[in-house]
């Protein structure tokens, strides 16, 4: 998510994370400065990208 997305602004993300880690889900949140609510960046859109990937793998690959 971005710093600066006005369709689910930050301080709604963070409150739900906060629930999330209430509950005892394994969650993080990372919040990419000058960003909306696309993530334009390339740099930052590479991030996510990993980070997206790395979840599926670590929660859904073949057992």
């Amino acid at each position: 998510m971005g710093e600066r997305d006005i369709e689910v602004p930050p301080t709604q993300s963070i409150e739900y994370w906060h629930a999330l880690k209430e509950l005892g889900v394994p969650t993080s949140l990372v919040i990419y400065a000058d960003e909306g609510h696309g993530i334009r960046s390339p740099a930052n859109a590479l991030d996510l990208q990993k980070r997206v990937i790395g979840w599926f793998d670590k929660y859904l690959a073949a057992q």
